[in-house]
């Protein structure tokens, strides 16, 4: 669609041209998620005068921090700490949660997560699946 296309461009410094793709590619799509680590671009999505593309995207986009609290829930905490370790530094949020190396905690690991995940909804609501 050259319309939604055009709308996404105005915002090309927050959603960038391959997140531009995958909305594109949602639309017709009656079953889809978006799975995406970067809340500047999420938060952009707020500001497209058109609410059709929000719309289409309330409740099927999924953050970073959601996908692994969802694994903390289902394989454990100590097996995410170990995998997220190594590579922490390749996001910003991941380094904060798990800053601290291997004093990481549970605990303190998802209220930061939980943080995050709060400050998407608050500035972008109803955009993330519940999970």
């Amino acid at each position: 669609d050259l319309a939604e296309a055009e709308q996404l461009e105005q915002f090309k410094d927050d959603i960038h041209e391959g997140e531009a793709t995958l909305i594109l590619a949602t639309r017709g799509e009656i079953d889809f998620l978006l799975l995406s680590g970067d809340k500047k671009f999420m938060k952009a999505l707020a500001l497209i005068p058109d609410t059709a593309i929000y719309n289409r995207l309330c409740g099927r986009v999924i953050c970073l921090e959601q996908f692994v609290l969802k694994l903390i829930e289902v394989k454990g905490f100590i097996w995410v700490k170990e995998r997220v370790l190594p590579e922490r530094d390749c996001d910003r949020a991941l380094k904060t949660c798990f800053g601290s190396g291997e004093q990481a905690t549970e605990a303190n690991v998802k209220e930061t997560l939980g943080s995050y995940i709060k400050e998407i909804t608050d500035a972008v609501p109803n955009l993330l699946m519940v999970l």
